[in-house]
Protein backbone atom coordinates (compact mmCIF):
# COMPACT_ATOMS: atom_id res chain seq x y z
CA UNK A 1 0.00 0.00 0.00
CA UNK A 2 3.05 2.27 0.40
CA UNK A 3 4.37 1.57 -2.59
CA UNK A 4 0.98 2.13 -3.91
CA UNK A 5 0.76 6.07 -2.42
CA UNK A 6 4.06 6.90 -3.57
CA UNK A 7 3.69 6.63 -7.12
CA UNK A 8 0.42 8.26 -6.86
CA UNK A 9 2.01 10.86 -5.24
CA UNK A 10 5.29 10.44 -7.92
CA UNK A 11 2.18 10.55 -10.71
CA UNK A 12 0.37 13.86 -8.94
CA UNK A 13 3.52 15.26 -8.93
CA UNK A 14 4.45 15.05 -12.49
CA UNK A 15 0.84 16.55 -13.63
CA UNK A 16 1.38 19.66 -10.97
CA UNK A 17 5.14 20.22 -12.86
CA UNK A 18 4.36 21.73 -15.26
CA UNK A 19 1.91 24.59 -13.95
CA UNK A 20 3.88 25.47 -11.31
CA UNK A 21 6.78 26.44 -14.31
CA UNK A 22 4.04 29.38 -14.61
CA UNK A 23 4.16 30.55 -11.11
CA UNK A 24 2.68 33.68 -9.19
CA UNK A 25 5.92 35.30 -9.27
CA UNK A 26 5.81 35.16 -13.48
CA UNK A 27 6.61 38.90 -14.05
CA UNK A 28 3.88 39.09 -17.17
CA UNK A 29 1.19 38.28 -14.95
CA UNK A 30 -1.28 41.25 -14.40
CA UNK A 31 -3.01 44.09 -16.04
CA UNK A 32 -0.76 45.67 -18.72
CA UNK A 33 -1.94 48.90 -20.96
CA UNK A 34 -0.87 49.84 -24.39
CA UNK A 35 1.33 52.90 -24.05
CA UNK A 36 0.72 54.04 -28.02
CA UNK A 37 2.94 56.90 -27.90
CA UNK A 38 6.56 54.19 -27.05
CA UNK A 39 4.98 51.55 -29.62
CA UNK A 40 5.34 51.74 -32.90
CA UNK A 41 1.75 50.12 -34.38
CA UNK A 42 1.28 50.66 -38.00
CA UNK A 43 -2.18 51.91 -39.06
CA UNK A 44 -2.98 48.22 -41.44
CA UNK A 45 -3.30 47.12 -37.59
CA UNK A 46 -6.32 48.69 -36.81
CA UNK A 47 -5.84 49.52 -33.51
CA UNK A 48 -5.64 52.78 -31.16
CA UNK A 49 -5.18 51.07 -27.82
CA UNK A 50 -5.27 48.06 -25.68
CA UNK A 51 -5.55 46.31 -22.39
CA UNK A 52 -3.91 42.58 -21.79
CA UNK A 53 -4.83 40.43 -18.68
CA UNK A 54 -2.36 37.77 -17.89
CA UNK A 55 -3.75 35.81 -15.02
CA UNK A 56 -2.59 32.38 -13.37
CA UNK A 57 -4.89 29.68 -13.29
CA UNK A 58 -4.66 26.09 -12.38
CA UNK A 59 -4.55 25.10 -16.20
CA UNK A 60 -2.07 27.31 -17.14
CA UNK A 61 -2.33 31.47 -17.58
CA UNK A 62 -5.18 32.59 -19.49
CA UNK A 63 -4.38 35.81 -21.57
CA UNK A 64 -7.64 38.44 -22.50
CA UNK A 65 -6.54 40.93 -24.71
CA UNK A 66 -9.27 43.91 -25.52
CA UNK A 67 -8.41 46.03 -28.30
CA UNK A 68 -9.83 49.21 -28.83
CA UNK A 69 -10.39 49.76 -32.89
CA UNK A 70 -9.67 52.45 -34.77
CA UNK A 71 -13.06 51.93 -36.63
CA UNK A 72 -14.58 52.37 -33.23
CA UNK A 73 -15.68 49.37 -31.10
CA UNK A 74 -13.85 47.08 -29.38
CA UNK A 75 -12.44 43.51 -29.90
CA UNK A 76 -11.17 40.60 -27.62
CA UNK A 77 -8.93 38.21 -28.12
CA UNK A 78 -8.73 35.53 -25.72
CA UNK A 79 -6.26 32.26 -25.16
CA UNK A 80 -5.17 29.81 -22.53
CA UNK A 81 -1.26 28.80 -22.56
CA UNK A 82 1.78 27.19 -20.80
CA UNK A 83 5.89 28.20 -21.49
CA UNK A 84 5.80 24.87 -22.70
CA UNK A 85 6.17 25.55 -27.15
CA UNK A 86 2.78 23.46 -27.43
CA UNK A 87 0.59 25.33 -30.15
CA UNK A 88 -2.69 26.02 -28.26
CA UNK A 89 -6.44 27.91 -29.59
CA UNK A 90 -6.95 31.43 -29.88
CA UNK A 91 -9.92 33.09 -29.89
CA UNK A 92 -11.09 36.49 -31.53
CA UNK A 93 -8.21 37.23 -33.96
CA UNK A 94 -9.00 37.61 -37.28
CA UNK A 95 -5.00 37.64 -38.01
CA UNK A 96 -4.42 34.03 -35.91
CA UNK A 97 -6.33 30.89 -34.60
CA UNK A 98 -3.61 29.37 -32.83
CA UNK A 99 -0.17 29.90 -30.76
CA UNK A 100 2.33 28.08 -28.93
CA UNK A 101 4.69 30.51 -26.37
CA UNK A 102 8.47 29.38 -24.78
CA UNK A 103 10.16 30.71 -22.05
CA UNK A 104 13.46 32.23 -23.27
CA UNK A 105 14.18 33.75 -19.83
CA UNK A 106 12.68 35.24 -16.54
CA UNK A 107 10.26 37.35 -18.03
CA UNK A 108 11.24 37.30 -21.79
CA UNK A 109 9.07 34.55 -24.18
CA UNK A 110 8.99 33.70 -28.18
CA UNK A 111 5.35 32.75 -28.90
CA UNK A 112 4.46 32.05 -33.08
CA UNK A 113 1.08 32.04 -34.16
CA UNK A 114 -0.59 30.27 -37.10
CA UNK A 115 -3.90 30.86 -39.49
CA UNK A 116 -5.39 27.57 -40.41
CA UNK A 117 -2.01 25.77 -39.59
CA UNK A 118 0.28 28.32 -41.41
CA UNK A 119 2.74 30.68 -39.67
CA UNK A 120 0.86 34.27 -39.34
CA UNK A 121 3.77 35.70 -37.05
CA UNK A 122 6.05 35.61 -34.26
CA UNK A 123 6.54 37.47 -31.35
CA UNK A 124 9.18 38.49 -28.64
CA UNK A 125 7.44 39.67 -25.00
CA UNK A 126 10.07 40.97 -22.76
CA UNK A 127 9.35 42.63 -18.84
CA UNK A 128 11.64 45.03 -17.78
CA UNK A 129 13.66 44.65 -14.72
CA UNK A 130 11.93 46.50 -12.39
CA UNK A 131 8.30 45.28 -13.99
CA UNK A 132 6.74 48.28 -14.98
CA UNK A 133 7.19 47.86 -18.49
CA UNK A 134 6.47 45.23 -21.26
CA UNK A 135 7.48 45.58 -24.36
CA UNK A 136 6.51 43.29 -27.45
CA UNK A 137 8.30 42.96 -31.00
CA UNK A 138 5.87 41.00 -33.78
CA UNK A 139 5.87 40.16 -36.81
CA UNK A 140 2.43 39.73 -38.50
CA UNK A 141 0.97 38.79 -41.99
CA UNK A 142 -1.39 41.28 -42.31
CA UNK A 143 -2.93 41.38 -46.40
CA UNK A 144 -0.26 38.62 -46.97
CA UNK A 145 3.12 40.99 -46.23
CA UNK A 146 4.97 40.82 -43.10
CA UNK A 147 4.07 43.90 -41.21
CA UNK A 148 6.49 44.66 -37.90
CA UNK A 149 4.82 45.92 -34.80
CA UNK A 150 6.48 47.09 -31.27
CA UNK A 151 4.54 47.13 -28.46
CA UNK A 152 5.18 49.11 -25.15
CA UNK A 153 2.47 48.52 -22.25
CA UNK A 154 2.79 49.42 -18.83
CA UNK A 155 1.67 47.58 -15.92
CA UNK A 156 -1.35 48.80 -13.88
Amino acid sequence: MRGLKQIIGALLLAAVLPVMAQTADDPALGTWKLNMAKSSVPASVGIKGMTRVYTLTHDGISMVETQQLTAGGTNTITYLFRYDGKETPVTGSKLYDSLSVKEISKGKTESVVKLKGAPAGKNVREVSKDGKTMQMDTVLKIDGKDTDVKYVFEKQ
